[in-house]
């Protein structure tokens, strides 16, 4: 940079590029070259595109790229899950401050799920790398009414401020802190009683804290990422302080295999014993023990045939109601950036609910089944109304599609038990969450507090 301008773009990037004019500037010199063109400014040459600039040495090209949040000189899906989690409050979502500024592509000095939603939506190609730049600006003609966008010039460029995140609103609160906030508590949304979750630093840990800390019988998170097993964690914590009678409903927290298994053991011995107590005399145990594998596996396919991004079970059934839970996928939780990835694109085309893109958004989806199960939700005249005056076209538009296409709608003419659990995840996790889910998730935090009395 040029000691001249001591307060302009001072991080060591004097040369900036305009990836929409193709020009290259340097603040520091009154001067442009535009493609094709030729100038005797020491160190400049003629630029073609991007990424050919040859000779440019000592100039540097800027950092400040709108959605490229990990500074790798592109923007892609890493750039979403990043902001995604450090919105999160993982803590080892590490920004750096250019990062940050380059994150902030709503321009309101906040890192957040809004901030994410832009970022996927340019990778998505629905708006141009213009609508994420903050080097443009804003302004209408004449007539005050018809937007469009004017070019900077070099001194408007020097001139020109990238706010930075508000420290007060940071995201990345240790865990510890006994201030910190609930995503829940920071959306207005939920209350709790607690405030303090302490994320497990290993697996093992996690499991350890969901049985010791969480009181549940059956914990495991075999093959997970420790963020995807700690978002879980917390989302139990969180749900059973406001919902505390659903923490007795619960036998099992973790993975769908590991939930399967506990079905499939229950199902064996009940029918190894059956087929001890039907053989007759001189049989093989070996045949009976293999019949009875058979059958418990024909039992689990029927409970579980289609594999999602995670499921919530409940069965009064004594003999599997050791796996009553809210498990997530073996799949998903094993790969983080592929599973923020998907819920992120699942949102971006209206899949699921608008500021739900998270693994708490899929926890708290979950959880809308169990307290379905446990207040008999779908059943309520109130929320039927509410789900029943849309068609599908609206349901998606005003919810998401998810709530009216999907299995229990198509096989069972079940309308309403996905609507509730999309309902509910949008109520927990949009801090300007839209009529349908507000008004479901008001009815459901209702009709729990009149039958529980809280």
């Amino acid at each position: 940079w040029d000691s001249n301008y001591p307060d302009q773009l001072n991080d060591g990037s004097c040369l900036y590029y305009d990836s929409l004019t193709l020009d290259f500037c340097i603040p520091a010199y009154d001067v442009h070259v535009a493609e094709g063109a030729s100038d005797n400014t020491p160190g400049l040459v003629s630029a073609r595109n991007e990424l050919n600039v040859l000779n440019a040495y000592p100039y540097q090209f800027a950092k400040d790229k709108p959605g490229d949040v990990n500074l790798d000189g592109s923007v892609d899906v890493s750039d979403a899950v990043l902001v995604a989690r450090f919105a999160t409050e993982d803590r080892e979502a590490v920004i750096t401050d250019q990062g940050k500024q380059n994150a902030d592509v709503t321009h309101d000095g906040n890192v957040d799920g809004q901030d994410t939603t832009k970022i996927l939506q340019y990778i998505a190609k629905q708006i141009s790398l213009e609508d994420l730049s903050d080097v443009y600006r804003r302004v209408t003609d004449a007539s005050g009414l018809t937007p469009r966008r004017e070019r900077m010039t070099v001194e408007g460029f020097r001139k020109a401020k990238i706010p930075k995140p508000d420290a007060s609103k940071a995201t990345g609160t240790e865990s510890g802190d006994k201030n910190a906030l609930t995503s829940g508590q920071k959306n207005g949304n939920i209350k709790t009683e607690e405030q303090t979750f302490a994320p497990a630093k290993s697996i093992e840990g996690a499991e350890k804290y969901a049985k010791d800390v969480l009181g549940i019988p059956n914990a495991s998170y075999k093959g997970a990422d420790i963020y995807v097993a700690n978002e879980w964690n917390r989302g139990l914590f969180e749900t059973f302080n406001r919902f505390p009678e659903l923490r007795t409903r619960l036998g099992f927290t973790g993975v769908i295999s590991e939930r399967n298994k506990i079905v499939y053991d229950g199902y064996y011995a009940k029918f190894l014993e059956e087929e001890k107590k039907n053989a007759l005399p001189g049989y093989d145990p070996r045949v009976l023990e293999k019949v009875a594998d058979f059958r418990a596996q024909n039992e689990v396919a029927k409970w579980f045939c289609n594999p999602n991004l995670a499921e919530s079970f409940f069965t009064a059934d004594k003999l599997i109601s050791p796996a009553n839970s809210v498990a997530v996928s073996d799949k998903w939780a094993s790969d983080l950036v592929s599973f923020e990835a998907e819920i992120a694109r699942a949102v971006l085309i209206k899949f699921h609910p608008v500021g739900t893109a998270s693994i708490r958004g899929i926890f708290d989806h979950e959880i809308g089944h169990q307290l379905d199960a446990l207040l008999d939700l779908r059943k309520d005249k109130e929320i039927r109304d509410v789900i029943d005056s849309m068609t599908d076209n609206e349901l998606t538009e005003n919810l998401s599609q998810y709530s009216w296409d999907n299995a229990a709608s198509k096989d069972r003419g079940d309308r309403y038990q996905e609507a509730i659990a999309e309902a509910w995840s949008e109520y927990c996790n949009n801090p300007n969450c839209r009529g349908t889910a507000k008004a479901i998730g008001e009815r459901i935090e209702y009709i729990y507090d009149q039958k529980f009395g809280r």
